[in-house]
């Protein structure tokens, strides 16, 4: 069974269509302040720059679905709020 049947049957269209959603918007968010991540160096690719990836986490236990930011991550307030927005948009809706 290929890993996308797999998650299908494990979590659901739904999830699965939030998970896609969600991701997009966090792709925009980051290349709307593609200028603020382009400046700073990616910290495991000394070839990238920075990624919006880099400063959050997502959990899911099957009944919710969770998001933050790592205790390292020094993202200005109006793009967290911002993630925090689309995330709110996409699971809470």
């Amino acid at each position: 069974m290929e890993h996308d049947q797999l998650r299908l049957l494990i979590y659901g269209k739904d999830h699965l269509d939030k998970e896609a959603a969600f991701d997009q918007k966090i792709k925009g968010i980051e290349e709307k302040y593609i200028k603020w991540f382009s400046e700073r160096s990616h910290p495991k690719d000394p070839h990238d720059h920075d990624r919006l990836r880099m400063h959050t986490i997502e959990h899911f236990d099957c009944t919710r679905h969770g998001f933050g930011f790592t205790q390292t991550s020094d993202l200005p307030n109006y793009i967290r709020d911002e993630c925090n927005a689309a995330f709110k948009e996409v699971y809470e809706r």
